[in-house]
């Protein structure tokens, strides 16, 4: 005979990984579940794939002269470069997501109407593709439901979709009108690809179409570094797409180059006036000259007074200079006491140092010209103004800070300039009068070329830049796609994925917490820090409920070794042993633990009868197979019957004695409480070697508690999934009122798998396995769920 042998592997409960595996475990169990999830998010994908429109993602390039970022210029470079000034990224990124440039993009490119052919009942943008064009003539305002469903016909016909559903024809170029406006259809070069096209044309408000694309145009630096911003837009239209992003390009350059040249022409017409002065004066001081010579008969000047009219003139000139900036600051002071704020009175920074003072008047300049370009279309007074007044209002501020600091450090050149040339002329004092006097002529004619040369010189270089017009950036790359048209599906695959496993864990998640069932024995050690002899594991049987004599499965061993431990739990006694077997509520296998305890004894050739005692739900009869019409324990008690009468072999395990429960009792508590019950007890400890007593419900009802008094050992059951853990306490308190005797409790219906935990059994005990019946896999397949 091959040996028998039961494997019982006990993991560690308190290692990481095996909490892991048994969790993994867990859900593993209910694979159903997880395919009925991957069959819901696939479908769901599915049908999202088929409807949604891909999205393509469009960028461009463009180079900007940072003045942060590009290096340090000498002082006479940057002096020269007064009409090409470096500029701030920051500022560029907030003109390139301006209302006012992205109000043009939208204008030009006519994005406040959408084009979708209509093909199987799905749209299609057509943006570039349209057969016509619908050019809005007066618009209302109203853009709620600004619809309107259009078919193609011949050349010259189109129809429309009026509110009944029916078509009205009307010819390219009729004047129309609904409730967004007056409006009317011009055909294209593409009309002729369209036959019966049904076309939807929506008309958007342009104003919120121009702040929604404010959102999503996207601009960035690759680097710290860089000085390169990188424009971004998502676009269900590629073509669309690459058209926005060249033309907010377009007319940011044409903005650029329209302030840049306004600047320039107002630096222009300053040394046009500063020029023409200077040519009277230089004549005059010529003139001059030829006069005191002809009129004093002089003919050259003294050696010795060269090097002294030599650094004097130096130090004129500087004073000049200085005379120069403070005649430009003391303008600026005049502008802002004026409080001007238009654009032809605007202030020059030409010849002024400062780079700080420069950058400011440029800015100035730049805010001025924008809020008159406002003023075209906005009146004065409305809010949208607040914000360009106070950046106004804040940079003259800042320039009437910086113009003090600039013309007090001016003065007190020129002090120290004065008082130098006041040296130069006390030592000049020895020289004749008449060579002196012609120095003083000389030197304000000397200074007067000097500085017609150098504007003229600057007005030169100005004139050629203003008759350039070009912008100083440069396109580094055009609009182009950036990625796959198909790349949004690997997301939405990978969220499908996702969802697949995501729903039903978080299902079964939140199906245990609501159930809130005891799950492993570890939450009844802790509980009730008592002993557990016994896990039963689940198995699903015959409608009997008992397993075969000779059953070979894991239950049946699990039996056999609670069968063991009984000779411990009665201190080793032979015969006349009395176990009370219950629960806390119904459906937690008490009746189940009873009778097939007593099978597994009675297969040890221990003489075995089982009492029915749950006299409200009795469930013996039906799992042994007895007659239940015949008197019973009810009757015994009642005194309507002997005990002979009450004494039936099991139809499925004959070697099994039961007593059922008899007539139906109208007072079962007060029928068990009698002593006739205690002396049939003792009359059975003579007779059998166990007395399995099968009791009701503790928590239902009282007689079990009456039961624990006549019993030896009490088999307390609990069943996996059925038990609810707030049970737990009133168990523990039960326990603790020492109703029953040697309580032990029995673990039954453990399902390893199920809840993840727990002892792993080796099913092939004998070396021998038993197929599954069919109704056990089904039965397995929906616990699944």
């Amino acid at each position: 005979m091959t040996p028998q042998f039961t494997t019982i592997k006990i993991p560690d409960n308190k290692s990481k990984n095996s909490n892991w595996a048994g969790i993994l475990k867990k859900y593993l169990y209910h694979w159903p579940l997880f395919l009925v999830g991957f069959a819901f998010s696939f479908t769901c994908l599915y049908f999202y794939l088929k409807k949604v429109v891909p999205v393509y993602e469009v960028k461009a390039s463009l180079l900007i002269q940072d003045e942060k970022k590009i290096p340090n210029q000498s002082a006479p470079l940057r002096e020269i470069d007064q009409i090409n000034p470096a500029k701030l990224i920051e500022n560029e990124i907030e003109i390139f997501k301006s209302k006012q440039l992205i109000d043009r993009v939208v204008s030009d490119l006519h994005l406040a109407t959408d084009y979708h052919l209509i093909q199987d009942g799905k749209p299609k943008n057509i943006y570039s593709e349209s057969p016509f064009k619908l050019i809005l003539l007066n618009a209302s305002g109203n853009y709620e439901n600004a619809q309107v469903q259009i078919r193609t016909g011949d050349a010259t016909t189109f129809y429309v979709k009026m509110p009944s559903g029916e078509y009205r024809g009307f010819k390219y170029g009729t004047k129309l009108h609904n409730g967004f406006g007056t409006w009317q259809l011009m055909p294209t070069n593409k009309l002729g690809q369209y036959h019966n096209a049904e076309i939807q044309v929506t008309v958007n408000d342009p104003d919120k179409l121009a702040l929604m694309y404010q959102k999503t145009i996207g601009i960035s630096l690759p680097n710290k570094l860089s000085t390169t911003l990188v424009l971004s837009v998502n676009d269900d239209n590629a073509q669309r797409g690459k058209d926005i992003l060249n033309s907010l390009i377009l007319n940011y350059n044409l903005l650029a180059s329209s302030v840049k040249n306004r600047q320039t022409k107002n630096t222009l017409d300053f040394l046009d006036q500063r020029i023409a002065s200077l040519v009277i004066e230089l004549n005059a001081a010529e003139k001059g000259i030829e006069r005191y010579k002809s009129s004093q008969g002089l003919t050259d000047i003294a050696a010795g007074s060269k090097i002294n009219l030599e650094n004097n003139q130096f130090n004129d000139i500087q004073l000049n200079e200085t005379n120069v900036q403070l005649s430009v600051i003391e303008g600026i002071e005049r502008y802002l006491r004026s409080n001007g704020s238009s654009s032809a009175s605007l202030p020059t920074s030409f010849g002024i140092k400062d780079e700080r003072l420069s950058n400011l008047i440029e800015k100035l300049t730049e805010l001025t010209l924008l809020r008159e370009k406002q003023l075209a279309t906005t009146p004065e007074h409305n809010p949208a103004f607040e914000p360009i007044n106070r950046q106004i209002t804040s940079t003259k501020a800042a320039i009437a800070d910086n113009v003090v600091t600039i013309k007090s450090t001016l003065l007190n050149t020129k002090n120290k300039l004065e008082s130098i040339r006041s040296n130069f002329s006390s030592s000049i004092r020895n020289i004749p009068v008449q060579e002196r006097e012609l120095i003083s002529i000389k030197r304000q004619q000397a200074t007067k070329e000097n500085l017609y040369t150098y504007l003229l010189q600057k007005r030169e270089e100005m004139s050629v830049s203003y008759a350039s017009g070009f912008a100083d950036e440069r396109v580094v790359d055009s609009a182009y796609i950036a990625s796959a048209k198909n790349g949004f599906k690997t997301f939405a695959i990978a969220v499908a994925l996702l969802m697949a496993f995501a729903l039903p864990a978080i299902f079964i998640f939140i199906r245990d917490l609501i159930k809130n069932r005891i799950a492993t024995p570890q939450e009844i050690k802790e509980n009730l820090e008592l002993n557990m002899i016994s896990e039963l594991p689940y198995e699903h049987l015959s409608q009997s409920g008992t397993l075969p004599k000779l059953a070979n499965g894991m239950i049946s061993e699990q039996l056999r070794a609670l069968r063991i431990r009984m000779y411990q739990l009665h201190n080793y006694k032979e015969r006349g042993r009395v176990t009370l077997v219950t629960s806390t509520i119904s459906g937690e296998g008490k009746s189940f633990v009873s009778s097939n305890l007593a099978m597994t004894l009675t297969n040890a050739g221990r003489k075995t009868i089982v009492v029915e005692l749950d006299l409200r739900r009795p469930q013996l009869a039906k799992i042994f197979g007895i007659n239940p019409d015949r008197p019973g324990i009810s009757d015994y008690l009642n005194g309507h019957a002997s005990f002979e009468q009450i004494v039936q072999l099991s139809d499925t395990q004959p070697e099994v004695e039961v007593i059922g429960a008899g007539s139906p009792a109208e007072l079962p508590s007060e029928l068990l409480e009698t002593s006739t019950l205690a002396e049939l007890i003792e009359d059975l400890k003579f007779k059998y070697d166990d007395i399995i007593l099968d009791s009701p419900p503790v928590k239902l009802v009282p007689d079990a508690i009456i039961l624990g008094r006549i019993a030896d050992v009490t088999l307390y059951v609990l069943r996996q999934g059925v038990t609810r853990k707030s049970e737990l306490e009133f168990v523990k308190e039960l326990v603790a009122q020492n109703h029953f005797k040697s309580v032990n409790f029995v673990f039954n219906g453990v399902k390893n798998n199920k809840y993840g935990y727990g002892y792993t059994y080796d099913k092939n005990y004998y070396g021998q396995s038993k197929p599954r019946s069919l109704s056990s896999t089904i039965h397995d397949f929906v616990d699944r769920f």
